[in-house]
């Protein structure tokens, strides 16, 4: 009796390992939704946004979240490294693209305050 529950009790709690492994494939494309409509948010709040603009900044958030994805599956740091600076002078060329010489600079000096505001541990990554 007691050797059939120790084993039906394995058997469950393997099962339950299983499906939860399975589970977790699908939050990380939420999740960068999720975060690129709060990038989009946060830069409509700072430069009060058309719905034009809105939609191509968050599709500009979108393909930026899926190259890094992308670029961390692969694990190479220096190449992840370099092609993130490459894709983060491209994101920014598009997203000027998409502003008005207005919004640029309110959303440049937003960028500067959020940048100064830092603790220096993080300023020198």
């Amino acid at each position: 009796m007691n050797k059939n529950f120790i084993k039906i009790a394995a058997l469950i709690v393997v099962m339950l390992f299983s499906v939860a492994s399975f589970a977790g494939n699908k939050g990380q494309k939420e999740n960068a939704e999720k975060r690129a409509e709060l990038r989009m948010q946060k830069i409509n709040e700072v430069c009060n946004l058309t719905p034009q603009q809105q939609a191509e900044v968050k599709q500009l958030f979108m393909q930026k979240e899926g190259k890094d994805n992308k670029q961390l599956q692969k694990g190479n740091k220096q190449a992840l490294a370099a092609a993130r600076k490459a894709e983060n002078q491209q994101f920014q060329s598009s997203l000027k693209q998409v502003l008005t010489p207005e919004q640029q600079t309110k959303w440049q000096g937003f960028k500067q305050a959020q940048k100064a505001s830092r603790p220096a541990a993080i300023k020198k990554k």
